[in-house]
């Protein structure tokens, strides 16, 4: 009987830079028990987010993460004082499509709806619909919450999928008095039924499960915390007509911090760290070959100003990628500042500036043919916007490269959002 295959140099990659792990761990872990408001916001709920196939299609690369990704992902995103509407509303639509002029960059659906059934049962259901070049992915969850008492609660949630192979169904315990105070745990089996009710031949040999916590607190004069972890077991997957393995875990945590409704500023802050583990080898040689450890973690932070209406804000991402052939690492930092005017009581105009230093380092075979060790990034944006009423917007941006203003090709591309609450 051939033993189960265990990458070289798994522990030891892991034990690498131990401390910061560790601390950052703690700091997040102990900050989403003591602080966070009672609306759970789906879109950055990890109860709601697994592994799938197309994860498991090949291993992280770091050939997109070029001078300009950053910067892109970050002229398509909504000011985050327009996604908190998004968690203020109990059901609606929203989408992005960007960029417009290219294949896919960053596209998501959002679909949320939570109702009543009775005075103890509560349903709710939440479509996410996402791709980009670090996620893809499209999902639809259910949920039943049966409250206990006063306190306590439980949920049963899952996805159900048109092959059964893909299901996942999950568990949670929820603490949630009346009070600025609510926590969750849960437990998630991911892809349940694939070994049983599977059309293909591939086969877990380590079932995918995660486990996590979420909690919030409201801390008064309009401020609120916000923090989540989810740690996905180590699974290892069979798949006999690619002859391949392939193992994967990972690791995430999410802490926001918000102050909403001030007089003079509103402050948002959001910071995610996530540490994942792949493989992949042969299985009919029952051996790993290839290894990869990627993480990524970033900061965002924004003000809102009322009495100018500006919006000033700062982002900095940190991306690692290494595997057996070496490590590339990815460093931006972006200052941002955003102003708008009324044309009339429904349609505004947005006008954005922001600078992104970007830095690379790792061998070149690994990284973008874009990427530059040290460079700057320029962007000018303009937002048309249609808001007759709050929780209903439909957004048109067009962004340019300052670097090649005079150039043809200062167009850097363009992006609509919309959202609408029912």
């Amino acid at each position: 009987m051939k033993s189960e295959p265990r990458p070289v140099g798994e522990n030891e990659a892991f034990a690498n830079g131990q401390v910061k792990f560790v601390r950052m761990a703690l700091f997040v872990f102990v900050s989403a028990f003591l602080y966070l408001s009672p609306v759970w916001a789906e879109e950055w709920r990890p109860d709601l987010l697994s592994w799938n196939e197309v994860e498991g299609e090949g291993l992280d690369v770091a050939t997109y993460w070029d001078t300009e990704y950053v910067s892109d992902h970050l002229t398509y995103s909504l000011p985050l004082a327009m996604d908190q509407e998004w968690n203020l509303i109990q059901q609606g639509y929203r989408m992005a499509l960007g960029s417009l002029s290219s294949k896919r960059f960053l596209n998501y659906h959002q679909v949320k709806l939570v109702t009543d059934l009775n005075e103890s049962v509560k349903f709710r259901f939440s479509l996410i619909e996402q791709s980009d070049f670090d996620h893809q992915f499209s999902s639809y969850f259910l949920e039943l919450a049966f409250r206990l008492n006063e306190y306590w609660s439980w949920s049963l949630f899952g996805s159900p999928s048109s092959h059964k192979s893909e299901d996942d169904v999950g568990v949670a315990l929820d603490f949630s008095p009346v009070g600025p105070f609510k926590a969750r745990i849960f437990y998630q089996a991911v892809d349940f039924s694939r070994n049983q009710r599977n059309e293909k031949a591939d086969r877990f040999v380590r079932q995918p499960a995660a486990y996590g916590v979420l909690a919030e607190q409201d801390l008064g004069s309009g401020w609120l915390v916000k923090g989540a972890w989810r740690q996905e077991k180590p699974m290892r997957w069979k798949i006999p007509e690619e002859d391949r393995l392939y193992d994967f875990s990972r690791s995430h945590w999410q802490l926001k911090l918000e102050r909403l409704g001030h007089e003079y500023m509103d402050i948002f802050m959001h910071a995610h760290l996530t540490k994942k583990y792949e493989s992949q080898g042969s299985l009919s040689a029952y051996q790993i070959s290839e290894q990869a450890w990627t993480d990524r973690g970033g900061v965002r932070w924004e003000g809102q100003f009322h009495a100018y209406r500006l919006h000033l804000g700062f982002s900095y991402e940190d991306r690692r990628l290494k595997t057996s052939t070496g490590e590339v690492k990815a460093r931006d930092h972006s200052p941002y500042v955003w102003t708008y005017l009324p044309i009339n009581n429904q349609h505004w105009l947005w006008a954005g500036y922001e600078v992104t230093y970007h830095k690379g380092e790792g061998p070149k075979a690994l990284r973008s043919s874009l990427d530059q060790n040290e460079a700057y990034e320029h962007r000018l944006n303009w937002v048309w916007e249609w808001k007759p009423r709050r929780s209903l917007y439909l957004r048109l941006l067009a962004t340019f490269d300052l670097d090649h203003f005079s150039k043809s090709d200062a167009w850097e591309g363009g992006a609509g959002q919309f959202m609408a609450e029912f």
